[in-house]
């Protein structure tokens, strides 16, 4: 027996040894269900749940498929859907045993998509590019590498050239039909968008930002005009600044202020093709140009021996040929656009007050003492034709339709006429197809929009002194001016956008209001 106890013993002393030469080995380590994570532990419970709601719902015989309503309520309790849980098995047991941490981690981001983007994450990055710019960072506030790059093409086309608003020659990406509609709200031309006619009674009409120059005290306008090929309105003030904003209806920038020191202005205009600003005061009986491209100011002189004493009232004409100025005494002095240079005076009995062309600058109309309309012919600088205008004494706005079908004329005691134009030349007495009697005070300004539709009329002398009228139903439109709109205060000018998309007001606060019509789709 002693000799059978010590064999065991040395082979239990081998064995140790053995198991001493030996590295240990790791023993695998199974969870139990009190080292499970909570996640684990809530998809179990939710699961047990979500079983037992199954066989309730068979037992009630509720075996058609959940309305909204139901499943709306079953997430809101569970947190998710049977489906969504699923889909999380799925995935958990798509993920191999044997991968590590990390492996198991990329795995499931792969597989999971992120539920939103963050967009002030990009914002932060292109703020702290942007850091980087010298007397920038302050004022950029925008998000996304598109914009900043948009933003520095814009500053570095106001610093270094030609304003990007003033390009001429724009191609556009036919390939694109986002990109033909956005080519398409640029393009100005003498065009309609819609084959629709313009509704009577009610004007769809929208107020948009107003074209003010807050970096400058508040004085009056007297002057807006919108840029025939670009989305650009010129605002002219008494404190001799004219200011280029960009249109877009959302933001109305400024672009520039040009500055005429000492020139109260009191009349402002675009040349025919654009390049050219000429602005006049009824101060003095000299004007100043500014050149669009070379940014350069240039003096138009006195006229010599016409006693011109104020510039207060002058047209271009639509060709480009002629700046006409309303002088003295009944005459109308003709300069030539490209030298300023007088060329002729045409003479008419009474005073001359208001000047409008037809649409080539063949022929002009003039309007003004003793209630004459005088017809000229550019070509020939002679009168061809002259009538009286019906129950009218001082003639004080004239405006011819682009279609020429109609011209209207307002006076001195706020009666605007309505002439049928192929009427006009057969008598020296017409008859006014309409008179409208709504203003009280005498007409300042008569402007036809682009497609013949429209007719704003206004007066300087009182406060909400603004119509608005459908042609041809000859209607004046109900709900402009709106009694609960903001105040227009006295409307000193007004204009229409090239293709009557803007409509613009100047009063005497400094503020030019503007108004996007709805039924016009371009600008």
């Amino acid at each position: 027996m002693n000799q059978e106890r010590s064999k065991e013993e040395m082979k239990n002393s081998e064995k140790s040894d053995d198991s001493e030469d030996e590295p240990p080995r790791k023993q695998r380590k199974f969870p139990s269900d009190d080292m499970i994570s909570p996640v684990k532990q809530r998809r179990k419970l939710r699961r047990l749940i979500i079983s037992q709601l199954n066989e309730a719902r068979e037992i009630l015989g509720a075996a058609k498929p959940m309305d909204k309503e139901e499943a709306g309520l079953e997430k809101l309790i569970f947190g998710c859907n049977p489906e969504d849980l699923e889909e999380e098995e799925d995935l958990e047991e798509n993920i191999k045993q044997n991968d590590s941490p990390k492996e198991m981690k990329k795995n499931i981001q792969k597989k999971k998509k992120e539920a939103w983007v963050d967009e002030y994450d990009e914002t932060v990055l292109v703020k702290t590019k942007a850091k980087t710019l010298k007397n920038c960072h302050r004022s950029i506030s925008v998000r996304g590498e598109e914009q900043l790059t948009e933003y520095l093409q814009e500053k570095f086309n106001k610093i270094n050239g030609a304003p990007a608003w003033f390009e001429i020659g724009r191609t556009a990406d036919k390939d694109s039909d986002e990109e033909d509609n956005d080519e398409l709200l640029q393009k100005t031309g003498n065009f309609i968008t819609s084959s629709e006619s313009l509704p009577k009674g009610i004007i769809q009409i929208r107020k948009c930002p107003s074209l003010v120059d807050t970096s400058m005290k508040a004085s009056i306008v007297k002057s807006v005009e919108f840029h025939p090929t670009s989305k650009v309105a010129l605002v002219a003030t008494t404190n001799g600044i004219a200011n280029l904003f960009q249109i877009d209806g959302k933001i109305n920038a400024k672009i520039q202020s040009i500055c005429f020191e000492n020139f109260p202005i009191e009349t402002s205009h675009f040349s025919s093709d654009g390049r050219e600003i000429v602005v006049g005061s009824k101060f003095y009986g000299h004007m100043f140009s500014y050149d669009m491209f070379a940014g350069k100011i240039t003096r138009i002189p006195e006229i010599k021996g016409m006693n011109q004493k104020n510039m207060r009232r002058f047209q271009m004409s639509p060709d480009g040929k002629y700046i006409v100025i309303n002088g003295r005494y009944g005459n109308i002095h003709l300069l030539t656009t490209k030298s300023k240079e007088w060329v002729g005076t045409l003479k008419m009995n009474g005073e001359v007050i208001a000047i409008t062309f037809n649409g080539d600058g063949t022929k002009m109309y003039s309007h003004g003492g003793n209630g004459e309309v005088y017809v000229w012919d550019m070509n020939s600088r002679k009168c061809i034709h002259k009538f009286e205008d019906c129950g009218c004494i001082d003639g004080t706005a004239i405006a011819l339709s682009p279609n020429e079908q109609f011209l209207a004329t307002g006076s001195d005691c706020g009666i605007v006429n309505i002439y049928d134009h192929k009427t006009l030349f057969s008598t020296n007495s017409p008859e006014p197809l309409k008179v409208f009697k709504n203003l009280t005070t005498e007409v300042s300004h008569l402007r036809f929009n682009s497609t013949s539709e429209l007719l704003s009329m206004s007066s300087a002398r009182k406060e909400e002194a603004v119509k608005l009228a459908h042609f041809p139903s000859l209607t004046v439109f109900s709900n402009f001016p709106a009694r609960d709109s903001i105040s227009f205060k006295y409307p000193n000018t007004v204009a229409f956008s090239s293709n009557s998309g803007y409509y613009s007001i100047g009063n005497n606060t400094g503020r030019a209001h503007i108004f996007r019509l709805k039924h016009y789709k371009n600008y």
